[in-house]
């Protein structure tokens, strides 16, 4: 996961990559796999027994706009869902948005 976030660097800066590091031992997480290689990922905490917080989500540059971001909102939704969580709050700061148009 780290790989794929180091290769993102105009969302994610050292302090970031450092902060990432530090939540992936104790965040769950999923990854997006195509042919052996992870295009993306997204890790999540449990902050209390009816909430998690989404920490982390990263897609390859070349997988953006296809669905992956989607399929792994989705299955983080299910599994929250089958455990309990009733709310899953997001949080983030924008630091770029390459695709945008405004």
């Amino acid at each position: 996961m780290l790989t794929l976030a180091r290769s993102l660097d105009e969302w994610f800066n050292e302090e970031g990559l450092a902060q990432m590091e530090r939540d992936l031992a104790h965040h769950g997480g999923f990854v997006a796999v195509d042919r052996d290689r992870v295009i993306g990922f997204v890790t999540w905490r449990r902050s209390d027994p009816q909430s998690a917080d989404l920490s982390w989500l990263a897609v390859l540059r070349e997988h953006h706009r296809m669905g992956v971001g989607t399929a792994l909102l989705y299955a983080l939704m299910e599994r929250l869902r089958s455990d309990g969580v009733q709310r899953l709050e997001v949080s983030g700061r924008i630091v770029a948005c390459p695709e945008s148009s405004t």
